[in-house]
């Protein structure tokens, strides 16, 4: 082992990474890891500088599994709002608080019409996993500043190395996406937002008999938008899979190191097992991108209804002179989310629940 690392580049093979390289994460912002214990919960903001540990007194796991349950149950806005308020004041505003001290008040106000947007990337651990941290805010008060939607684009990540090497990663441009059509009622109109806009996308139907012709194609690169059901169970990573239109399904374990640098997952369901809390390495997104190896995902965070209207406007958004634009996929986001929160600001169900993973 020494001979090896004696060599250059092989200084620290197999060795845990420095914490100089580790904060080569947060080049382009803060990465926020958000841990929930029973001996006290905090939030690591590592930076580009240094890591700074924030106490998050209000933020326990009672209330953290109170919580995620009330929003992945949730059949009315009141309880959407009630969620993503009690995170503001347990999770954001603190954070917020000592981040606007490190970057001179960039994240203590709603940024001017010409100024550039800070990035912020959320690492939820354990029991946080489901926590819609890049929506927490008042759904009541738009246009206050008290949400992290209006001072920041926000993302995820699931570990500091799986963003590090999503930013090194290249993926070749201009190529037409895929649609993988699953067991949705809304996955063939889902089919034509991509189709209008890519006239050549190509569109695979998901069975058990055309898995292994699905999966041939999703081992080209080029982007993909999955017309399915993502399916999981919060304490088990091996369970998620995408649903075929026979319910056939497709394990993410069968995607690792999938040559696309862009993926969309237009439903995600999510089951709770009462005995185990969640693991944030388990959300199906995540994994997409830690795991499937796809540089950019968007969907939802919890199973939500809607019209395609998201879909729509963020695909409007990435389309720039026929080609889909993946390195601005959170700012795209993040401008269709604000617009929509901006038309229905008391009900965040119509926006919230979509997160962007990824550099």
């Amino acid at each position: 082992m020494n001979e090896v690392r004696s060599q250059p580049g092989f200084e620290r093979y197999l060795t845990p990474p420095a914490f100089g390289q580790l904060r080569d994460a947060a080049a382009d912002g803060p990465v926020v890891m958000v841990n929930v214990s029973a001996y006290g919960s905090h939030a690591l903001l590592v930076t580009a500088g240094e890591a700074v540990g924030v106490t998050l007194p209000r933020l326990d796991v009672r209330s953290t599994a109170k919580y995620t349950r009330l929003l992945l149950s949730a059949d009315n806005a009141a309880d959407v709002r009630e969620v993503l308020a009690w995170l503001w004041h347990s999770v954001a505003e603190p954070v917020f608080n000592v981040l606007s001290y490190y970057y001179v008040t960039a994240f203590g106000r709603v940024p001017a019409d010409d100024q550039r947007w800070p990035r912020i990337w959320w690492c939820p651990t354990g029991p946080a996993a489901f926590l819609p941290l890049h929506a927490a805010g008042s759904a009541t008060l738009p246009g206050t500043g008290r949400s992290v939607l209006e001072r920041t684009v926000p993302s995820y990540t699931a570990t500091l190395q799986s963003l590090m090497h999503a930013r090194q990663s290249e993926f070749q441009a201009g190529l037409d996406p895929r649609v993988v059509l699953g067991d949705r009622a809304t996955a063939r109109a889902e089919a034509g937002l991509v189709t209008q806009r890519w006239p050549a996308a190509k569109v695979l139907e998901l069975t058990e008999s055309t898995r292994a012709a699905v999966l041939a194609a999703l081992a080209e690169p080029g982007p993909v938008h999955f017309a399915c059901r993502g399916i999981q169970k919060a304490h088990d990573s091996a369970s998620s899979r995408l649903s075929g239109t026979d319910g056939s399904p497709l394990p993410i374990a069968d995607l690792v190191r999938s040559p696309g640098g862009f993926a969309y997952v237009s439903a995600n369901e999510v089951a709770l097992d009462p005995g185990s809390p969640p693991d944030s390495i388990t959300q199906l997104l995540p994994l997409l991108h830690h795991a499937g190896g796809f540089q950019h995902v968007i969907g939802p965070l919890w199973s939500v209804d809607g019209d395609g209207s998201i879909i729509d406007s963020l695909y409007t958004d990435l389309a720039e002179d026929g080609v889909l634009d993946i390195a601005n996929a959170a700012e795209a986001l993040h401008r269709t989310v604000r617009a929509m929160r901006q038309l229905h600001p008391h009900d965040p169900r119509l926006w919230a629940a979509h997160i962007h993973v990824g550099p």
